[in-house]
């Protein structure tokens, strides 16, 4: 038995008798989220983008690839950013302060 495969903790076993719940006897570990190339802990990927529109400059939140998400790219019509700052904190709110101050690593596209 690997590592990611455990007995699930739903199956019963009535002496010579096992119970087997609806969908297998095998429970997968989920897999730790991957968050890009960061050390460790949580990171916060901000964005500073232009809007076209107003010319007003936006933090967005990115992904680890610098993808916007659907809402954000379909109202700006931007889908992808070029560069972005990692912060590494839990809260959006912390992340702005710390990336308009400039502080956090600075990652460009590739």
């Amino acid at each position: 038995m690997t590592r990611k495969q455990r007995p699930s903790k739903f199956v019963a076993r009535l002496g010579d008798v096992t119970i087997i719940p609806p969908g297998g006897t095998v429970s997968k570990k989920i897999p730790a989220t991957t968050n890009g190339k960061a050390a460790r802990g949580l990171v916060i990927r901000v964005a500073t983008i232009k809007n076209p529109r107003t010319g007003k400059t936006i933090l967005v939140r990115v992904t680890t690839d610098g993808r916007l998400d659907k809402r954000t790219a379909a109202h700006l019509g931007i889908k992808r950013a070029s560069s972005w700052v990692e912060v590494a904190t839990a809260r959006w709110a912390v992340a702005t302060k710390l990336a308009r101050a400039g502080k956090g690593r600075r990652v460009r596209a590739a």
